[in-house]
């Protein structure tokens, strides 16, 4: 995440950058495990959530074609 902050040309604000480490937290390892699974962290579920159009459902984070 250092290495790639100061290669975007904007500051991320607060939501943007806990986006960010969502991300990283989240990913992998070498180990094929995540943060949680290494037992580092515990993470924030992300619940689904009943959709009520073509719109919401498209712009849910979750959402895969």
């Amino acid at each position: 995440m250092n290495s790639y902050l100061p290669t975007i040309n904007f500051k991320p604000n607060e939501h943007e950058m806990e986006t960010l480490s969502d991300y990283v937290l989240w990913g992998k390892n070498k180990s094929g495990l995540n943060a949680q699974q290494e037992g580092d962290v515990t993470l924030k579920e992300w619940a689904a959530s009943k959709v009520e159009s073509i719109d919401g459902l498209i712009e849910n984070p979750g959402f895969q074609e």
